[in-house]
């Protein structure tokens, strides 16, 4: 029951946060695009789905000139920084 319930609050999560990836979308994510929020957030389980799939979103700076990379290093989410 506790999976299903998990699950369910994941699938909902990802479908939203997919929903509003775009570049539009930036300030909802103070100034980052999707891929930053997750990086910054540590998602790596969304990163990993979606940056093959939105590889021009990965490198591309918001206005200090900070990655996805250095968001998901600045705190620390290994996972993500090896995504």
């Amino acid at each position: 029951e506790r999976y299903r319930s998990y699950l369910s609050l994941t699938q909902n999560f990802l479908d939203d946060f997919l929903a509003i990836v775009t570049k539009e979308a930036q300030t909802r994510f103070d100034g980052m695009n999707a891929i930053q929020y997750a990086a910054f957030k540590g998602y790596d389980h969304f990163l990993s789905q979606f940056v093959p799939t939105h590889p021009e979103l990965l490198n591309e700076e918001n206005k200090l000139g900070m990655t996805a990379l250095h968001f998901a290093a600045l705190k620390g989410h290994i996972h993500s920084v090896k995504v």
